[in-house]
């Protein structure tokens, strides 16, 4: 078993996977017509291979960073010309500060632990300019229970052939997704499914306003039958100062 993105980071770009983070360009602009906030600098901390901070740079200051050793060594040789970090969220750590944060398909949800997940939005309104954003998206029980249900789906990228297997435990929240490379080659990543109450109530409790919330897979409001679901939050008043 070897850890996430160790073998997919090189297939990442050539399945849909790789493309999802893109879409926050057209969310970005739909918020700021909607809320007319400030931004000229952007910091992504689950950038992968740098596609979506590579689309900002073209506006925008930014910097990327990325628990993946591998997918950072890709963004790098792909874009030398940004700065990226290979990082924790939890821990990362930066002189800068940034007007908005970003944080793209589902990545909150590999936090499998709640106390991890409030340090890291503690540790991301730290990062963040006075009255800054924080966009992010994450998936819900109700996707890993419709989903997951331990049937392989068969993949084919950049030549190589691989199977998907997504199993989910209701009781403990837990989601097991295993690519399976055959030869005995399988990469498993670990996800822990959260509500949107409660990632509502650890924002809040880490000192960020909601602004709005969407389910962007289902293209409607939240409900109790959200998939993916996107939030928009400001911090509020720097309490470290």
């Amino acid at each position: 078993m070897i850890r996430p993105y160790k073998r997919l980071a090189e297939l990442y770009d050539k399945e849909e996977w790789g493309k999802f983070s893109i879409k926050y360009i057209n969310i970005l602009k739909d918020l700021k017509n909607r809320y007319n906030f400030f931004t000229h600098s952007i910091l992504d901390i689950s950038c992968g291979t740098g596609d979506l901070i590579n689309e900002l740079s073209r506006e925008y200051v930014v910097v990327g960073s990325d628990k993946s050793v591998e997918m950072i060594k890709i963004a790098k040789r792909k874009y030398p010309h940004l700065t990226f970090y290979v990082s924790d969220m939890i821990d990362l750590s930066l002189e800068n500060k940034f007007d908005l944060i970003l944080s793209p398909f589902d990545s909150i949800n590999y936090i499998i632990k709640q106390n991890n997940l409030k340090k890291a939005f503690k540790n991301i309104y730290y990062l963040l300019n006075e009255k800054g954003y924080f966009l992010f998206d994450f998936n819900t029980d109700k996707l890993f229970a419709d989903k997951c249900i331990g049937i392989p789906i068969e993949r084919k990228a950049a030549g190589i052939n691989f199977k998907q297997i997504c199993e989910y435990n209701k009781e403990t929240r837990i989601a097991k997704t295993t690519f399976d490379f055959g030869k005995g080659i399988e990469e498993v990543h670990i996800q822990r499914a959260y509500n949107d109450g409660e990632i509502k109530n650890i924002l809040k409790g880490a000192g960020f306003e909601i602004k709005y919330s969407f389910d962007i897979l289902k293209n409607e409001f939240v409900s109790d039958n959200s998939y993916k679901i996107l939030i928009f939050a400001k911090k509020l008043i720097d309490v470290s100062t």
